[in-house]
């Protein structure tokens, strides 16, 4: 059964940070993430402050009984002064006036592994593309291929930047796209 992506505003994702955390465990507590207890407190201390930010936007899909199977969210990229926007900057070099500027921060995709390998994730992608009212968009994906970055790559994401390291001192690809 196809169940449909709907957007949800910041106060519907604060009464759902228990499920969305859930998703989130699920799927970076498995390699290449395996996300540590520090991992998950610093999450759940950065999503109510993600919320707040410009342009947040989060789709999710639910089952007939409402509970939670996946989400993708992000942000406007925000101001220049913006200590991650400048690094982001900084790493893109000469690409960062075309990418940055009217830019859409893809920030996170997570499904349930119980509903992964049906698409869900590819559509939760496009539904927050399509809300968003920017130019490109950019994410940060593991320098390691995953089944995840290989969808990105499939549907017209490309590769501007390896090795990234992010607040983590995990190294990560930055890619783009064009909407």
């Amino acid at each position: 059964m196809k169940f449909p992506i709907r957007r949800f505003d910041a106060a519907s994702v604060l009464q759902m940070k228990e499920s969305i955390l859930d998703i989130w465990l699920a799927v970076y507590s498995l390699p290449p993430d395996a996300a540590s207890e520090a991992d998950i407190r610093s999450w759940i201390s950065s999503l109510e402050k993600r919320i707040q930010k410009e342009g947040f936007v989060f789709v999710g899909v639910q089952d007939s009984q409402k509970h939670l199977l996946g989400y993708a969210y992000g942000w406007a990229s925000g101001p220049a002064a913006e200590p991650f926007v400048a690094r982001l900057a900084e790493e893109l070099g000469e690409l960062s006036s075309e990418w940055l500027a009217n830019c859409f921060y893809f920030a996170d995709l997570g499904v349930l592994p119980s509903s992964q390998g049906r698409g869900l994730g590819r559509r939760l992608v496009e539904e927050l593309m399509a809300c968003v009212k920017a130019q490109r968009s950019l994410l940060l994906t593991h320098n390691v291929p995953t089944v995840a970055s290989e969808m990105y790559l499939r549907h017209g994401w490309v590769e501007l930047k390896k090795d990234f390291k992010a607040a983590n001192n995990k190294l990560y690809r930055i890619m783009g796209k064009k909407l």
